[in-house]
């Protein structure tokens, strides 16, 4: 897979793609206005009208080489518009794949209050509704896939061990580091060791301590999430979100407050989906058990 903010796709890169079937996300936070107003060039232009040129040239790309269709990353930052941000995505852009990321942070540098994370909690579960209602089956918004199926393997499959993930970033002198989601914890990500796609290799990246204990912390619950109702749908929330000085990766995540209530929200809607099947069933059990 391969994240871009769309700026500039040269031939190059573009035969690359083809060439290793690359899955390609897009960075994109909004309509026009808002985009414009978070993600600027180096002249202070705003970056918005290119990248949807960028995001047509590589959907041509993919059709012409059936590669996977483009996704789309935003960010949840303090223009954050909620269902509008989502319904200009996948509705004015065409997106199918759709990943709403938390602002970085880490326990140390969170800035969105308890009240504020109740806002933004809100907005989520404005556009869970409207995705459950019209897009559950042609759109893959990664945070309600995720918890829909997290939350249904902890009611039905006990013990499902958590999976560890990793990515990393490749800057453009080939310099290879921890994905920069972790430069919310400053101090920790700085210790990494130099690394390069000329004369490395991937064994002696990922041999590196800071990438054990990220593999480490992201197949493990954080103590402080043992006793939560929600623990094994969240999964303790993103690692990087976890960091603090004092207790490195084993805290709950900054986002806490906003995850809770989200989670609340889905699993109220999974009982209610639930118990309609559950009446369904017992209305009609002779017709549920023929062959056709």
């Amino acid at each position: 897979a391969l994240q871009t903010n769309g700026l500039r796709i040269p031939p190059a890169w573009q035969k690359l793609i083809v060439d290793e079937r690359l899955h390609v996300g897009v960075s994109i936070d909004g309509d026009r206005e808002t985009h414009d107003a978070l993600r600027v060039d180096h002249r202070g232009r705003g970056s918005y009208d290119r990248i949807r040129a960028s995001i047509a040239g590589l959907r041509q790309l993919a059709e012409a080489a059936d590669l996977p269709p483009i996704g789309v990353i935003s960010v949840m930052g303090d223009a954050f518009q909620g269902l509008p941000t989502y319904r200009h995505l996948v509705e004015t852009l065409g997106f199918t794949q759709v990943k709403f990321l938390f602002p970085d942070a880490s326990r140390d540098t969170v800035t969105l209050d308890d009240a504020a994370q109740r806002r933004l909690a809100s907005q989520l579960c404005e556009i869970f509704d409207h995705w459950l209602v019209h897009h559950q089956t042609q759109i893959e918004v990664e945070l309600f896939d995720q918890a829909v199926r997290r939350n249904l393997a902890a009611r039905f499959i006990p013990d499902v061990p958590m999976r560890a993930s990793l990515g990393m970033s490749v800057l453009s002198d080939g310099a290879v580091r921890i994905s920069d989601d972790y430069m919310a914890a400053a101090p920790w990500f700085a210790r990494q060791g130099d690394h390069s796609m000329v004369g490395g290799s991937l064994t002696q990246w990922l041999g590196q301590p800071q990438v054990r204990e990220l593999m480490a912390a992201s197949a493990a619950l954080p103590r402080g999430c043992s006793g939560c109702r929600h623990a094994r749908a969240c999964g303790g929330g993103e690692v990087a979100h976890r960091y603090s000085r004092a207790g490195g990766f084993d805290n709950p995540s900054a986002y806490c407050t906003a995850l809770m209530a989200l989670h609340d929200h889905i699993h109220s809607r999974l009982e209610e989906g639930l118990l309609a099947v559950d009446r369904e069933v017992s209305a009609s059990p002779r017709d549920l058990r023929s062959p056709a």
